[in-house]
């Protein structure tokens, strides 16, 4: 079988190339998977370098990596010397280092699918002017294996209006399934340490005011869903407080979004409601739910979940089955 770094570019003289970076804190359980999967795309060919950044784990992640780089030469291994607490500082490190036009991003507990490289490097080839290119992706429990699709607000080229779309409806846009220019980033400047919670959010903002985005409607990442990893806690008054200095920051660098800063503050309100009704939290969950409706009185969405939280049963059973008419497909609720 021919290794990854034999693989040879014959398509044309000057080939779309990608700079990896993967962050790992603490992972030494699955940065083999992540690792991997990078080997296994199948446009590996297309991508120059590896730069995998240990947030100096306390674990055995380090050693795993070293391995990985030490067989693999497009591999490099990166050891802060000080746990940043954080993601944007590795991610800054791995950023510094890249070397190609444009950079992919993968976190260490989460998986690619074979074709993402191949499949957004064809988009960039035919659209050069595109900033950020993402996906949807596949969520996992890492204990039970149970998957759920999780799919994210579509955004395409040529589309009006698309950072405010962007600035109000968000993505999600997980990293692990972005593909970022790197002369945007050089433009807009690279993760903001400086926030605890949100901080690819506020990134990915800054890029939509550079530049177009565009979405791809099929998985092609598999995000890990594991005790520790940063998914799996909430912190709603931390999550809230980071949207809403996003918005303003974002206002202050484009005035003119603060004419649908409500409708942005409801839908932050909304997912907290959210949040809460699925950890079994119903007076918060209507608490937010009524200050998404003062922020934004004609978010219907809100409207609803208020009212199917007065529903006898559980709530959480209520919203599997909204959630699955808004899908198309009904879930069949326990």
């Amino acid at each position: 079988m021919t290794s990854p770094e034999s693989a040879v570019e014959t398509a044309g003289d000057t080939p779309l190339m990608i700079s990896v970076v993967v962050i790992c804190y603490r992972q030494e359980k699955f940065i083999a998977d992540a690792l991997d999967s990078i080997l296994a795309q199948t446009a590996y060919d297309r991508i120059d370098r590896v730069i995998v950044v240990d947030d100096k784990s306390p674990d055995g992640s380090f050693d795993i990596i070293q391995d990985y780089a030490a067989k693999h030469p497009k591999i490099q291994a990166v050891r802060h010397e000080v746990n940043s607490r954080g993601a944007s500082v590795p991610r800054n490190t791995g950023i510094a280092l890249a070397t190609a036009p444009y950079i992919a991003f993968l976190d260490g507990d989460d998986i690619w699918m074979p074709t993402k490289i191949e499949e957004q490097v064809a988009v960039l080839e035919e659209h050069p002017e595109i900033g950020l290119l993402f996906s949807d992706f596949i969520t996992f429990d890492d204990k039970t294996g149970a998957e759920r699709p999780s799919t994210t607000v579509r955004y395409s080229l040529g589309e009006p209006n698309q950072l405010r779309k962007f600035f109000v409806q968000g993505g999600p846009v997980i990293p692990s399934c972005a593909v970022v220019s790197r002369a945007v980033i050089d433009e807009v400047g690279p993760f903001e340490t400086n926030l605890r919670f949100n901080e690819d959010s506020e990134m990915w903002n800054r890029v939509a005011s550079a530049a177009p985005l565009h979405h791809l409607p099929r998985p092609l990442f598999r995000k890990r869903e594991w005790f520790g990893s940063k998914g799996s806690g909430v912190n709603d008054a931390g999550q809230i407080a980071s949207k809403h200095e996003i918005t303003r920051r974002m206002i202050e660098r484009v005035p003119e979004l603060a004419e649908v800063a409500d409708k942005r503050s409801s839908g932050i309100e909304l997912q907290a409601a959210v949040r809460n009704f699925r950890r079994g939290a119903t007076a918060e969950a209507r608490a937010h739910l009524k200050k998404a409706l003062e922020h934004d009185p004609k978010n219907r969405k809100a409207r609803l979940y208020l009212a199917v939280s007065h529903l006898p049963g559980s709530t959480d059973r209520w919203l599997n089955i909204l959630r699955g008419l808004q899908h198309g497909v009904l879930r069949r609720a326990q």
